[in-house]
């Protein structure tokens, strides 16, 4: 899975805010693979990044997230909702927040009632910010 597209918005985006609540960190992706066919992600940590040193893991419980966000054409997968299921980790391997840049890698699983399985391997991202 590869952003790919366009909808006249970056397909892939990180934004980090240090005077947010201690440190918030956000990536979200699409993927248009066609104009009936679109799927996007994202990832919000509210945990005080301002606090971390890289580097260092988050667990992406239901608890430890701002948000999690996954949808395709089938189905809509959000943390916050009492019915998804969230695990996996993400591992910030780089915080530069001189030179504003934020790389590390992450896995999920998602699950819901009534959807196929979301598995999320080997992610990655290296940006500035």
């Amino acid at each position: 899975w590869k952003p790919q597209g366009s909808n006249g918005t970056a397909n892939l985006s990180i934004d980090y805010d240090a005077g947010f609540n201690n440190g918030v960190c956000g990536i979200s992706a699409y993927r248009i693979i066609s104009s009936d066919n679109r799927e996007y992600f994202g990832i919000g940590i509210k945990d005080s990044l301002n606090f971390y040193t890289a580097p260092f893991t988050i667990s992406l419980t239901n608890a430890g997230l701002y948000r999690f966000h996954f949808s395709n054409n089938n189905c809509e997968f959000f943390s916050t909702d009492t019915d998804t299921q969230v695990s996996g980790t993400l591992t910030v391997s780089k915080l530069d927040r001189t030179n504003r840049i934020i790389s590390g890698t992450f896995s999920a699983t998602l699950s819901k009632v009534g959807c196929t399985e979301i598995k999320i391997t080997d992610g990655r991202f290296d940006m500035k910010f």
